[in-house]
């Protein structure tokens, strides 16, 4: 069995093949984005590392074109099912101060989250990077944030926003001024500092931060697209469908794990079951048509050894056990209607990493109202991204030992 195993990678480990078609001539945002994140030793000491979610992929995947602010105030038809849409992000902003901000948010900012297409976070609070994707206003922004007393510079096609006492004034925390109706520090009574440029906002409460953004999109500073673990990582993911969300972690943070007793590995192993080493882990919610799928992307620098953790994958996968919730993975498939392929390797032409991809199929919910909770006759929309939400939750738990290595030895 683990050779025709071992054949089957081979093949697709030579021929590029995967469960999609990679998307060559659209843009992918998720790359674009990773572009800007600048690649800079501070950035690995959080987790995940970076977290990005696309919100019109989100919407799009259940036929939303488009919202407004007061489509959802007035809890229009189509709010109800963007909203539980919205509910299975988990990844990039906190989408919950969305419906604290709606109906002040182009007063007080310029802009409105439903203009937003796509977020991405990274670094360690408080001093964490924001980036959104929009078609800005910058003159509507300057204006908004210069009434509560900002003030604005233009350099070339960058406009640079920061608060009354200055741009590095935005770690300081003045409670008085807390107002949860404002972005960007609002909550905490901080004055951020952010830059708009054409296609999108950056914003941290750290200049330091923002000005690495802006050195990263100039060519200054090396970005994450650059990083042949992240770029293999993203170019396999989105070779299975659009990218509604992606979290990217190290494996310190989602590799190593106690054991369970004493005498116990990660899990109940012999020799095929040992998973390598890896150096980065990506977790990925994608879809094509009327599939969405759960990923793990484990990037490794040697093929072969890819291989055998592909290999090990399979071994574990059926006898894994959420130590969060008790249950067998198996069980949480078949809770989801979902399907688990045989993990295979996609080897990145360019930088030459490869990448184990375990995929998780399951249906995408319908777009009406039904009776989910068993013989309850309470008509409800299902929310999207159910099956990825039960695995990050495993992550966020350090529950996931599916990917664990052996803690290294002192």
């Amino acid at each position: 069995m683990h050779r025709m195993r071992f054949l089957l990678l081979v093949i697709v480990l030579c021929t590029g093949l995967s469960i999609a078609h990679a998307q060559d001539s659209e843009p992918v945002p998720l790359l674009d984005m990773l572009a800007l994140v600048p690649d800079t030793e501070s950035i690995y000491q959080t987790a995940p590392i970076v977290s990005y979610a696309d919100y019109d992929a989100v919407a799009a995947a259940r036929g939303i074109d488009s919202i407004t602010p007061q489509e959802i105030l007035d809890r229009a038809e189509i709010s109800r099912l963007w909203l539980v849409a919205m509910s299975g992000v988990y990844s990039g902003f906190r989408t919950e101060f969305m419906l604290k901000q709606l109906e002040t948010m182009q007063t007080t900012s310029g802009f409105v989250w439903t203009d937003v297409n796509q977020v991405l976070t990274f670094g360690q609070p408080p001093a964490m990077g924001q980036i959104f994707a929009a078609d800005f206003d910058p003159t509507a922004i300057s204006d908004a944030f210069a009434a509560r007393g900002f003030s604005s510079e233009q350099t070339d096609d960058v406009t640079l926003i920061c608060g009354p006492d200055g741009c590095d004034s935005g770690l300081k925390i003045n409670l008085i001024d807390r107002d949860p109706a404002v972005p960007f520090g609002g909550e905490l009574g901080r004055k951020e500092p952010l830059a708009v440029v054409p296609g999108y906002l950056f914003n941290s409460p750290d200049i330091a931060v923002v000005n690495g953004i802006l050195d990263a999109r100039a060519g200054e500073q090396p970005s994450l697209a650059a990083n042949p673990y992240f770029s293999a990582a993203a170019h396999a993911v989105i070779q299975t469908g659009i990218v509604r969300q992606a979290q990217f972690f190290s494996i310190t943070d989602v590799g190593f794990f106690p054991p369970l007793t004493s005498e116990q590995s990660i899990v109940e192993r012999d020799p095929v079951t040992v998973l390598p080493p890896y150096t980065l882990a990506t977790f990925a919610d994608t879809y094509q048509g009327d599939e969405q799928y759960v990923i793990v992307a484990l990037v490794y620098d040697d093929a072969e050894v890819a291989k055998q953790a592909a290999v090990a994958l399979d071994e574990r996968a059926a006898i894994y056990e959420s130590r969060r919730v008790l249950r067998p993975l198996t069980e949480i498939l078949e809770a989801h209607e979902a399907a688990l392929d045989p993990a295979y390797v996609i080897k990145d032409a360019e930088t030459g990493k490869a990448t184990v991809m375990l995929v998780m199929r399951y249906p995408m919910p319908p777009d009406f109202p039904d009776t989910t909770f068993g013989d309850s006759e309470t008509l409800v929309y299902r929310a999207s991204g159910l099956l990825f939400s039960a695995i990050i939750n495993d992550v966020y738990a350090r529950a996931f030992t599916l990917i664990g290595v052996d803690l290294p030895s002192d």
